[in-house]
């Protein structure tokens, strides 16, 4: 119980905007619409007790720097295990792919697109 108090008061929407894009890799705003699109396709999962910000995010850490130990062991804002990790990770990727995946991601399907992709 202790160790979820201290999880609650570390609230990675607290950072400063420079310093969560730096961590996270996106806006705070865009984070934010993430967990609130998300949320309603989590709260059947009653096997996650972490909340759903601390699950997106860590799942969002780990798309952008693929790493499971930087999202562990550097990350003081979601401290969560490795195996937490792995968990937010599989359940976020699932939800992207099955909810958003056909709405927000677009590949380049010409050459010509990807080129531009490449010099953005």
């Amino acid at each position: 119980m202790y160790r979820r108090q201290i999880r609650d008061t570390l609230n990675p929407f607290e950072l400063r905007e420079i310093e969560f894009k730096q961590l996270f890799r996106m806006s705070r705003r865009l984070a934010i619409d993430l967990c609130e699109i998300l949320s309603p396709h989590l709260e059947g999962q009653r096997n996650n007790r972490l909340p759903v910000h601390t699950l997106v995010l860590t799942a969002i850490i780990f798309f952008a720097t693929g790493s499971y130990q930087r999202a562990v062991g550097r990350d003081f804002c979601l401290a969560v295990s490795q195996k937490s990790v792995s968990n937010c990770v599989r359940s976020i990727s699932l939800l992207i792919t099955q909810h958003l995946s056909v709405r927000w991601i677009k590949f380049p399907q010409t050459f010509k697109q990807r080129e531009q992709r490449k010099n953005q």
